[in-house]
């Protein structure tokens, strides 16, 4: 990470990661699907945050104990376009793990049958 977290940043960290954590377990043991979020005021840092998430997927963090899975894939969604931008420039601002290679924005012409690991996906409804 660029950025040093806060401490409710690194809190909220390490809840999505030891989540994360228990719905692979579930899916691995039982094939049991397992949702959550993580929410904060605006200005509390989210992408920072989900920056931090992603980096600790692919690469893998001491800090939170953290093993990296090589088969993650993110799919980010949201509504409007240029959120999505905004999104994907906070996520290389705050990443120094990330690369823009890694930030793919899935346009009328994506054509795969699966997500590539180590990739940020980028869909939106319009």
């Amino acid at each position: 990470m660029k950025f040093t977290l806060k401490d409710y940043q690194e809190e909220a960290v390490a809840d999505v990661l030891v989540n994360m954590r228990k719905a692979s377990k579930r899916w691995q043991e039982d094939g049991d699907i397992h949702a959550f979020s993580l929410t904060a005021t605006t200005g509390a840092g989210k992408t920072v945050m989900a920056a931090a998430v992603f980096e600790a997927m692919f690469y893998g963090e001491d800090t939170f104990d953290f093993e990296a899975d090589p088969t993650a894939a993110v799919i980010w969604f949201s509504d409007d376009p240029s959120l999505n931008e905004q999104t994907r420039f906070r996520l290389l601002e705050a990443a120094d793990k990330l690369d823009i290679t890694d930030l793919v924005v899935i346009e009328n012409t994506f054509n795969r049958e699966k997500f590539e690991s180590g990739k940020i996906y980028f869909i939106n409804t319009q």
